[in-house]
């Protein structure tokens, strides 16, 4: 969730685009309403957002720390500190840690779940964003924002076991639950699956439609996956074969996406717009857009609840545009103690 990436999305012109089985729905079918706001306080940076459904909390990467919140109430439960630049991050209850992209110091550090005390730092590459967990090797893909790289890092001994060249940079990251993950080449426009064992890339897609891929989620049923692209749609891209199903117009400036497997629904989380981009799959496999729900601008990350169909959004609001900033990322200035979660509850 490169910062840069997001910032592309905002001057992306929306490209008409139609596959089979994509149409909008009538508006007002079903909508998804802010039920809570959870304001973090200072530092005004955020990214990555991770919910621990076990446990009922969100981790949101928050700048220098990870801020914990209550799923249900909104209480701040507490922070783990000593991160410079926090961005992908993932919570692990089996092994009772979790683990966060510290870009400042060129590592992953560990925390425990319970203490929420710092434990160790992981030495990965220097622009290091994104982050995926495999529950087959209890390893992690932790891939770079800048470089094209991927840095694997295996959880029994807490340490860097492989370098991966992906061809291009990489965006967001899942596993599919078989030892596998898939990753968005967001500056080639492709999808690529690598086998984590091995460190070894199988396959490779291109999805030439989709400018800068960056949210992925996954329907593991269907073998679907589902791409949010910085050109304002959404694809339904078959795991198996790499085909594309089906396009569908979402709102501007995504930098997240989820899959409710329960309702049946896709997300795309729009930060230029301010929206939540909502498609449903019917009984046949089609996808249609139901609305793009109001949320916030700048709201670009997300997670998502599958029990209860909650979705967790991060904003802040803009103060100024600093035309002297040192570099592109800088010029955004937000306003102080802005930043928020947004609890988001389906009304239908």
């Amino acid at each position: 969730m490169r910062p840069c990436g997001f910032l592309l999305a905002l001057i992306v012109a929306v490209a008409p685009s139609q596959y089979a089985h994509a149409q909008q729905s009538p508006a007002g079918q079903v909508t998804y309403r802010t039920v809570n706001t959870v304001f973090l306080g200072s530092p005004e940076e955020w990214d990555h957002i991770y919910l621990d459904a076990s446990a009922k909390r969100v981790f949101v990467a928050h700048g220098t720390e990870i801020t914990v919140v209550d799923g249900d109430s909104g209480a701040i439960l507490g922070r783990v500190p000593g991160y410079s630049g926090a961005h992908g991050l993932v919570a692990i209850p089996e092994l009772g840690r979790g683990y966060a992209v510290n870009r400042g110091a060129h590592a992953v550090t560990s925390f425990d779940l319970k203490s929420l005390q710092v434990l160790k730092s992981i030495p990965v590459s220097s622009h290091a964003d994104s982050m995926a967990f495999d529950s087959i090797t209890k390893r992690i893909l932790v891939t770079d924002g800048e470089a094209p790289i991927a840095t694997i890092v295996d959880l029994a001994t807490e340490a860097a076991v492989n370098t991966v060249q992906l061809g291009g940079v990489a965006e967001q990251a899942i596993s599919d639950g078989q030892g596998r993950i898939f990753i968005n080449v967001a500056d080639k426009r492709e999808i690529v699956r690598l086998d984590m064992r091995t460190a070894r890339i199988g396959v490779r897609w291109k999805i030439p439609s989709c400018e800068s891929p960056h949210g992925i989620s996954m329907d593991y049923q269907a073998k679907r996956l589902f791409v949010s692209c910085a050109n304002s749609l959404l694809l339904v891209v078959s795991s198996s074969s790499g085909r594309v199903l089906a396009s569908i117009a979402i709102g501007k400036g995504t930098d997240g996406c989820a899959f409710d497997e329960k309702r049946r629904r896709v997300f795309s989380s729009n930060g230029w717009d301010g929206t939540l981009s909502v498609i449903s799959e019917d009984s046949n496999g089609r996808y249609r857009l139901l609305t793009n729900v109001p949320t916030a601008k700048f709201g670009r990350t997300m997670a998502l609840n599958q029990d209860t169909g909650r979705i967790y959004i991060a904003a802040a609001d803009l103060e100024r545009m600093d035309p002297n900033a040192p570099n592109k990322w800088a010029q955004y200035v937000m306003k102080r103690g802005s930043v928020r979660l947004l609890f988001l509850d389906p009304v239908d």
